[in-house]
């Protein structure tokens, strides 16, 4: 009878491809569970490296930092100013 229902139902592309990516998500936590490693050969307790570059950007931004960990990448920025060139408001109209 599930099979009959399955069989008649119709799944729209971006369904069975959630349904597909939870499916190997949870296959791969129970493997890093059962052998206590990652995909990338670190145990579960081992943390990577960061790594952190000051002022990548040019000096026109005051302030700039690149952090790294692994393939994850954060870049941070700052301008300074007065109040006399703060942007009054923001329209997103």
């Amino acid at each position: 009878e599930d099979e009959v229902l399955l069989a008649s139902a119709s799944f729209e592309e971006a369904e069975i491809r959630g349904a597909l990516k939870k499916m190997a998500c949870e296959a791969m936590r129970e493997i890093v569970a059962a052998t206590g490693e990652r995909t990338d050969g670190r145990s579960t307790t081992q943390v990577r490296p960061i790594s952190v570059e000051m002022a990548p950007l040019p000096p026109v931004v005051h302030g700039s930092v690149l952090f790294t960990r692994g393939e994850t990448q954060a870049l941070g920025t700052t301008t300074l100013g007065d109040s006399s060139i703060a942007q009054r408001y923001e329209d997103l109209e």
